[in-house]
């Protein structure tokens, strides 16, 4: 299923601020700020447990569950700053 349809944000990123698409680098440091690369190994684990075996409780609580949105929308922002360094070392590679 797809999560947006095609308009004029198509391949473009939606969720970064005007001031991160000038600095998407700083998201990295950002969101390593945030996450430890355990912990997303961990979280990216139980999505695939909830996701594979629907009797899972891991995201009961209401925490649990805005964590998992928080670090979601974090995940997003992150791929498209990804995405937007990909982009600039293209344009940059051209020159």
């Amino acid at each position: 299923m797809k999560a947006y349809k095609r308009t004029q944000w198509y391949n473009q990123p939606i969720r970064l601020s005007e001031k991160q698409m000038k600095d998407p680098g700083r998201i990295l440091e950002e969101f390593f700020t945030w996450y430890h690369l355990d912990d997303i190994r961990q979280i990216l684990w139980e999505w695939m447990q909830v996701a594979m075996v629907t009797d899972n409780d891991v995201f009961e609580s209401g925490r649990d569950r805005n964590n998992l949105l928080f670090f979601y929308r974090n995940i997003e922002i992150l791929v498209e700053a990804a995405y937007l360094l990909r982009k600039q070392k293209k344009q940059e590679k051209k020159k």
